[in-house]
């Protein structure tokens, strides 16, 4: 379905479909695959004038940045799509970009700029059983922990792990809460 941008032109470039197969490439650690797609995604998107797309590719663009360990562009991306998101709807996209966006400004020590920003999302109970809710509340224990408050970082990873588990996400790719609770 990647090859020759087959699933771009078939789906869209804002299409959730889209964004699941980037999911897999990330956390599969296939990280150019990833962007590459995510750039012919917002070539569509740009195309068509999709604000909820780029909100999309921006978060998953700020995601896999994050994970090569380009905090900075991390950052810089999560809050385009936060800014973008303000401008439209974007649906379950924002707490993920919300995520990534505490998660780049933890590794970064800038955590009273993280925990206004984690006040910003909003509340994290109750929210809907979508992984982007569950990142964010990962994002927020690792946030708790730095700030040196290990009971509440336990509590909100085990929080992560149950919402984990009723999603039937085992892969722990995804969001490593157990290595959370251990810390």
């Amino acid at each position: 379905a990647l090859a020759n941008g087959r699933l771009i032109i078939e789906q869209g470039g804002d299409s959730v479909v889209v964004y699941e197969a980037i999911t897999a490439l990330t956390y599969a650690d296939r990280l150019d695959e990833a962007q590459q797609l995510i750039a012919e995604a917002l070539i569509d998107i740009n195309r068509r004038g999709s604000l909820r797309g780029y909100v999309s590719a921006t978060t998953f663009r700020a995601l896999v940045h994050l994970r090569r360990g380009l905090v900075a562009e991390a950052e810089a991306d999560a809050r385009a799509a936060l800014d973008a998101a303000r401008l439209e709807a974007a649906g379950y996209v924002v707490p993920g970009a919300f995520s990534v966006l505490i998660d780049a400004l933890v590794e970064q020590a800038q955590l009273a700029s993280a925990v206004k920003e984690l006040t910003a999302a909003g509340p994290l109970e109750p929210a809907p059983s979508l992984y982007p809710f569950t990142m964010l509340l990962h994002s927020r224990a690792l946030l708790r922990l730095e700030q040196g408050r290990p009971q509440d970082a336990l509590a909100d990873a085990l929080r992560c792990g149950e919402r984990q588990k009723a999603l039937h996400i085992t892969n722990p790719a995804l969001i490593a809460w157990r290595s959370t609770v251990a810390l």
